[in-house]
């Protein structure tokens, strides 16, 4: 819980290029490597919403069943700089990451024609949250200007 209090407060190097933090811009992630990440681009699925040539609106995967929800998106493409950033924030206490990723979330809704009325983060077994100090869904939901609802899914 330390590690995590001391997180939020003072940011360290940046996770991707390793550049200490400055006053001016505050962050986990530089701009330069937040603009490196790879936004999902269109034409897109219209269920699970993942980049594919489709046919009747639908990728092979929703067209087969292999889905088994209504909507999603994705608001990047998991490369490896993207993977590295989500693994340091869930796994290595650095929360200062949340602002940035959520920052990049709230663009996807910005690009996306879809809208949303509340956001409710999974939540983790409760074991795994005490352990771990801090829920990441919940941090990440804090920054999007949505309504929060954490206690709807068990």
């Amino acid at each position: 819980m330390i590690n995590t209090l001391l997180n939020l407060v003072f940011t360290v190097d940046r996770v991707l290029c390793g550049i200490p933090a400055t006053e001016r811009e505050f962050g986990a992630l530089c701009r330069g490597c937040a603009e490196g990440f790879v936004a999902e681009e269109p034409p897109f699925c219209e269920r699970c919403g993942y980049t594919a040539p489709s046919i009747e609106g639908l990728c092979g995967r929703c067209r087969t069943g292999e889905t088994r929800f209504d909507f999603g998106r994705s608001a990047l493409v998991l490369d490896d700089a993207l993977r590295l950033a989500i693994h340091h924030f869930k796994y290595n206490d650095r929360v200062s990451l949340a602002r940035s990723l959520a920052r990049t979330l709230r663009a996807c809704f910005e690009r996306e024609p879809f809208t949303a009325e509340i956001v409710v983060p999974v939540p983790l077994h409760p074991k795994r949250e005490r352990e771990r100090g801090y829920n990441q869904a919940r941090l990440l939901t804090a920054g999007l200007g949505l309504p929060v609802h954490p206690n709807l899914v068990r």
